[in-house]
């Protein structure tokens, strides 16, 4: 075998593994992204799921914080003051 025959069937070659290494390039490019479709779409059903039986109890206590502190609050913020209601008209 010649050379010239050799470096033509190698040269074949090459170019038929370029077009392979491409051709599995581009039919990978979307099996990824359908892939990370899938993912995120199973991810959100989740994550909705898991919300909607865990949303009562997570209101509840969150109500009752709330309560406590706005009970807290209100003893803080409404102490008993005396009026001076002469000091107030003679600043009229």
């Amino acid at each position: 075998m010649n050379n010239t025959l050799r470096s033509i069937i190698v040269i074949g070659i090459s170019i038929l593994l370029v077009f392979l290494a491409i051709s599995l390039f581009v039919w990978f490019i979307p099996v990824i992204i359908v892939g990370i479709l899938i993912v995120t779409v199973y991810v959100y059903i989740k994550n909705s799921i898991y919300k909607r039986k865990h949303k009562r109890k997570e209101s509840d206590t969150v109500y009752e914080e709330n309560f406590n502190s706005n009970i807290d609050d209100e003893y803080e913020n409404h102490k008993v003051v005396d009026v001076d209601y002469e000091d107030i008209d003679n600043k009229k």
